[in-house]
């Protein structure tokens, strides 16, 4: 799947692990080896002026996803080593600095998207490495590796994700910004792929906020069938708080809800799903800080009082919160580098954003 592909090049600090009879016996800090060795073209390379030619000895790499600015070590640097390409997958430059067949670090120049390496033999490209940061690990690590980590823990699990926008645009086409027309890799998409999930299905509704409503969140999410799900994710409140929704009170378990309120809906959905299926696992996320409004809205309310909210309700319910708010990785300095409209994440954005999640999923 495309999609798949283009998820395996987003995330690239991860973890290597030990394993004793197929089961995870340690873990230790390491990286994602990005270069996949079956998406390989043999008999081509990308000459210094980007024209794809012909070759008795060469091989070129698929298209690689890289994000400007970040640094990648790659395991031998060739005299012609392959090229920069901007989201459109169109030539920019050539890639220089390195010194011919020894490894070398790229810091990705403004404005590119993927990178094209060329190989000059296939017993080079069996063991190259391609990774994010400034240095290699002694051993060689293969192509998805990581993905083999959680796939104990993980595999055969099915993941339904509840939301507003943010959470829907995954799988669809991005309608404005720099990744206008292209399909979205959100996070339940990275999420699937770097856990082993089976499946997900996401109920995320555009616009949607918490309190009731014919679109709300609350309102979508007791439409799914808990029973066929062994996760599920919540992501909400930066629409309530855009909207000005009333925030109520926080009630006793089990008691009556003010559904016309931000507290009311979320702890009635919350119930819903524990008395539907009381196994299923439940995560929370907070909403991640915006950049085009933070000022009180209409009812006097800050963004951070609806999280701070949802904080409260993980609490009373005993269900672990991600708090997207102060752990997104995205600040005013970044926002318009990982979002399209200083709220609404790129690709890249939700690979920072999947940065957070991943390991708080993985280890609650």
């Amino acid at each position: 799947m495309a999609i798949d592909k283009k998820a395996r090049g987003l995330l690239g600090k991860k973890a290597d692990k030990t394993f004793v009879n197929n089961q995870v016996a340690s873990i230790s800090s390491s990286a994602f080896n990005m270069f996949d060795t079956n998406t390989m073209t043999a008999g081509w390379y990308v000459s210094n002026t980007g024209v794809l030619t012909t070759s008795a000895i060469l091989l070129i790499s698929d298209f690689i996803p890289v994000t400007a600015g970040n640094k990648y070590t790659i395991t031998k640097y060739l005299n012609s080593p392959g090229g920069y390409y901007d989201a459109n997958k169109n030539w920019v430059s050539k890639i220089t600095g390195g010194t011919d067949n020894l490894p070398y670090t790229m810091t990705i120049p403004a404005n590119i998207a993927f990178v094209r390496l060329n190989f000059d033999s296939l017993v080079n490209a069996n063991v190259f490495m391609m990774m994010l940061g400034d240095a290699l690990p002694a051993t060689y690590v293969p192509y998805g590796r990581f993905t083999m980590y959680f796939l104990d823990k993980f595999r055969s699990k099915k993941l339904v994700a509840l939301g507003d926008s943010i959470t829907w645009q995954d799988g669809r086409a991005y309608s404005s910004g720099p990744q206008s027309g292209q399909i979205a890799v959100g996070y339940m998409t990275l999420l699937k792929y770097y856990l082993g999930l089976l499946s997900f299905n996401n109920l995320g509704a555009n616009g949607a906020t918490m309190v009731d409503g014919a679109n709300s969140i609350m309102v979508v999410g007791k439409t799914a069938n808990y029973t066929l799900y062994d996760l599920v994710t919540i992501l909400a409140g930066t629409n309530d708080y855009g909207t000005s929704m009333p925030m109520g009170v926080i009630g006793d378990v089990g008691s009556a809800f003010d559904i016309a309120t931000f507290y009311g809906a979320y702890q009635s959905l919350i119930e819903y799903i524990f008395t539907s299926n009381p196994l299923i696992k439940v995560y929370l996320f907070t909403p991640t800080k915006r950049f085009d409004q933070q000022t009180a809205n209409s009812v006097g309310l800050l963004l951070k009082d609806y999280r701070d909210a949802i904080i409260a309700i993980g609490d009373l319910y005993s269900i672990p919160v991600l708090d997207l708010y102060s752990k997104s990785g995205i600040n005013s300095l970044t926002a318009d580098t990982y979002t399209r409209d200083k709220l609404h994440p790129i690709d890249i954005g939700y690979a920072k954003l999947c940065e957070t999640i991943l390991p708080f999923v993985q280890s609650n």
